[in-house]
């Protein structure tokens, strides 16, 4: 069964509610709401968010006075209700209180902080099961605040055409100075702060959590370890050509011609030993660095460009928030693998016939799974994945050897060209386009707190994207 992605709220049958914490409507927000005399109501109730008003009643109870009755997920939806508690359960245990207006009276007591620093970095060291001294982990916590920040510089890169500039929806002074998480809560439930640095700081919190998930690397680094197996045991040695040394590539650069009245799909290339001093619109400069393999029985060998494709964290972040999974780490199953670029259809299928002959060598079967060849033109992608588009064409298998199970995707140099630059299949296109598509940029940027609406703004994003990619 599919997993909810943060766009698929309100749809039919959610399976759960993806990220309930960063919703700007409910329990869970961060907007001041109006007082006694502006028509809301206002108490010191234990149960509140805090005594500012957001969930400051005791009316917490009754599911009505929760939600918007226009938002998406139900007023009556118990899922809310349940997250807020142990959420809001789990904040008085780091703060050490018992209720929101005790936390007001922390607010602004500023002796009690030191320890209460050391307390909490105990506490949420032990939950991430953190070890070293209280310096260690106090810096490795920060250090998950800085990739919390660092996250967000990711989505806000160029690739991916959000910000229209380089300060446009950067983070505020205030947030990007504070990595420690009780500032970052209290900041939260302060309504001195703007409605945008108190969401922020929400997100920071939020995203710290993320990336303390993507610390656990012990499954990643064991499967780096037999990744380098596979690439020094079996592709190194039995695979390419026995006669180069070892990782030697040969750089050569593709200039190739691009239709720009037609999707700038490509229309030819040619490879030069140098690169282009420069070149004229419709035409695009690719460097591909090489190396070479000899399929048995043949007398001339064939040129490759082989990398061993490994997510970075932002990107397994990415994908986990895509898919709404809580935990990033769950949502990789093609965290390591491999990306080949070859000449011709002629030599992908040649280097799959070396790949079976190399794996013989090393002593191991090798098996084909989940199978999807759609390099030939007017060929369509089965992927269901949104935001991806149905004239992407590549190979792409999972190769079962040497106990392991390894993504391979193997294009020539045609589709490769195509994937990087085609109107509508390049991959930053398409990365920012899922990214809007699945919720995430809502998620992040929501339009209660940055006025825009994505999906509006799309055209223009994609847009963006496309004159990066076409000049």
């Amino acid at each position: 069964m599919s997993e909810t992605t943060p766009a698929d709220i309100g749809k039919t049958k959610p399976e759960k509610i993806p990220f309930p914490t960063m919703l700007e409507k409910g329990p869970f927000a961060t907007y001041r709401k109006p007082t006694q005399e502006e028509g809301g109501y206002v108490s010191s109730a234990k149960h509140g968010w805090h005594s500012s008003g957001i969930f400051n009643s005791e009316k917490v109870l009754n599911p009505k006075d929760i939600l918007d009755p226009e938002d998406k997920i139900k007023p009556n939806d118990p899922r809310i209700l349940s997250r807020f508690r142990t959420d809001r359960d789990f904040i008085f245990q780091l703060l050490n209180v018992n209720s929101f207006p005790d936390i007001q009276k922390l607010i602004k007591e500023e002796k009690q902080k030191p320890e209460l620093y050391r307390r909490t970095y105990g506490l949420l060291g032990k939950m991430y099961g953190l070890e070293g001294s209280e310096e260690t982990v106090e810096r490795k916590i920060n250090g998950f605040a800085k990739d919390a920040d660092g996250f967000v510089d990711y989505l806000r890169d160029e690739k991916r055409g959000i910000a229209e500039s380089d300060t446009d929806l950067a983070i505020r002074n205030e947030i990007t100075l504070r990595d420690n998480p009780v500032d970052l809560i209290l900041m939260t439930l302060n309504e001195d702060y703007s409605h945008e640095i108190r969401f922020t700081a929400k997100r920071k919190l939020f995203l710290m959590n993320e990336a303390a998930d993507e610390d656990k690397v012990t499954e990643q680094i064991q499967n780096k370890l037999k990744i380098k197996e596979l690439n020094d045991d079996i592709i190194d040695k039995y695979v390419l050509n026995k006669e180069d040394e070892i990782g030697k590539a040969e750089s050569v650069w593709v200039l190739s011609e691009h239709d720009i009245n037609n999707d700038f799909i490509c229309k030819s290339w040619e490879i030069k030993n140098e690169r282009p001093q420069d070149h004229v619109r419709g035409q695009k400069i690719t460097e591909l660095r090489r190396r070479k393999f000899f399929l048995e029985g043949q007398l001339t060998s064939s040129p490759i460009q082989i990398d061993l494709r490994d997510k970075d964290k932002f990107a397994r972040i990415a994908k986990g928030l895509r898919k709404g999974l809580e935990n990033s780490r769950l949502a990789v199953e093609d965290d390591l693998g491999f990306l080949g670029v070859l000449e011709k259809i002629s030599d992908v299928r040649n280097f799959e016939k070396r790949l079976r002959q190399g794996s013989t060598s090393y002593g191991s079967g090798l098996y084909y799974e989940d199978v999807d060849d759609h390099l030939k033109k007017g060929q369509k992608f089965t992927s269901e994945n949104v935001g991806s588009d149905p004239n992407t064409r590549m190979r792409k298998f999972y190769a079962k050897l040497a106990g392991m199970r390894v993504e391979f995707i193997l294009h020539d140099i045609n589709s490769y060209l195509d994937y990087q630059y085609q109107r509508g299949v390049a991959h930053d296109e398409y990365e920012a386009k899922r990214l809007i598509d699945t919720g995430v940029i809502e998620l992040l940027f929501p339009k209660v707190v940055f006025g825009r609406d994505w999906k509006d703004r799309e055209p223009r994003i994609i847009r963006n994207v496309r004159e990066r990619l076409e000049r």
